[in-house]
């Protein structure tokens, strides 16, 4: 039975400001969203759509749950069996809050949409002809106001937050959510994960963030070096870098830093040098294989290419990879677009690759 705590304790505000059981809940097109500015947490949490979630699960895996039921048979883990997040197990009590309240970002990663980044967001304006066969246009963000989000929440059962972005250290709206969690002398109660593309260190929040009961920065990292500077474009390794010695340096005893890796088509091969880097900075590596744009994907990759490229530390990516042709040429097709609107050519980054794509 592949019960997930995660349905009891916990609720998910996603870009552009609507309700998912988790960040990897793969909600249908053709169901309609429930927005939070509209929806109490509670009135969501106690849903019947949740609720029937929530017995679907009890009896067997609901389909929205894909993702983790494949890692877990690709990888034997995925994010429904982590443990932190038992925290009040099968209380129906929040305890757990995923919120991203805003999508402005410095980057247009390869992998990434105007959902969630206001860079893909001018450049999909810019471009929508060529770019509308592999994304579409997104609402604008709705605006949601910090008080009526937590009205509804139990907040002195809160004991974690997964604050996400865009670039979460860039919008002006942190602050704010920071200085509410602070008035509302909750911040030395918390646990608090968030993202950063690494890009830049973000002086002026160190001193809120370390409030936390414990604090985690999860350093968003793709490839290594030049496979990194292609696949999450406007990123420059030499400021990761930078970046990352600047974080190692605070002293504190409530501070995580960790990285996050999506492990990608344009990035597998250089996993075992960010493996190594990373534990020559003594940091803890977290993957997640990409499942969406699935030409992106694993599956995308050619055979020859696969072999010339698997190595000890990647292997277990491949285990579920099964090459699809389809996927291969809409993985060419997207690349030469977004080369063209990002003004890179993959032939400078990822020339083995490249030299397939031209057969």
């Amino acid at each position: 039975m592949p019960y997930c705590h995660k349905l009891y304790n916990h609720v998910a505000i996603q870009l552009p400001g609507y309700y998912t059981p988790c960040c990897i809940y793969k909600l249908p097109d053709s169901l309609p969203r429930v927005w939070a500015k509209d929806t109490s947490i509670e009135q969501w949490h106690n849903s019947k759509f949740m609720n029937r979630l929530r017995k679907d699960m009890n009896n067997g895996w609901n389909e929205g749950c894909i993702k983790c039921k494949e890692d877990e048979a690709a990888y034997g883990r995925s994010q429904r069996q982590e443990s932190r997040f038992k925290t009040h197990y099968k209380q129906k009590k929040i305890t757990y809050l995923e919120i991203s309240l805003s999508k402005e970002c410095n980057l247009s990663c390869k992998m990434c949409n105007p959902n969630y980044s206001t860079k893909w967001d001018t450049l999909y304006t810019n471009n929508k002809e060529i770019l509308n066969p592999f994304m579409y246009g997104y609402p604008t963000n709705e605006i949601l106001d910090i008080e009526n989000i937590f009205a509804s929440v139990d907040l002195t059962r809160l004991s974690r937050i997964k604050y996400l972005g865009g670039e979460p250290f860039i919008t002006p709206v942190t602050e704010k959510f920071l200085n509410f969690l602070i008035d509302k002398d909750l911040i030395s109660k918390i646990d608090f994960y968030t993202n950063s593309n690494c890009t830049f260190f973000p002086k002026k929040y160190i001193d809120k963030l370390l409030q936390f009961k414990t604090v985690q920065i999860g350093l968003s990292i793709d490839g290594y070096k030049k496979s990194t500077e292609y696949s999450r474009e406007g990123a420059k390794w030499s400021d990761i870098e930078k970046t990352i010695n600047k974080w190692k340096a605070i002293d504190a005893a409530n501070l995580l830093i960790t990285v996050s890796t999506t492990i990608n088509a344009l990035t597998v091969h250089d996993y075992s040098k960010l493996k190594l880097f990373c534990k020559e900075k003594g940091i803890h590596v977290y993957q997640y294989v990409l499942d969406t744009p699935n030409y992106l994907g694993l599956n995308a990759l050619p055979p020859a290419y696969v072999e010339s490229i698997i190595d000890d530390n990647n292997r277990v990516f491949f285990n579920n990879y099964k090459f699809d042709k389809n996927l291969f040429k809409e993985f060419c097709k997207y690349t030469k677009v977004s080369d063209n609107i990002q003004t890179k050519n993959i032939k400078d980054y990822i020339p083995n690759l490249a030299k397939l794509m031209e057969k």
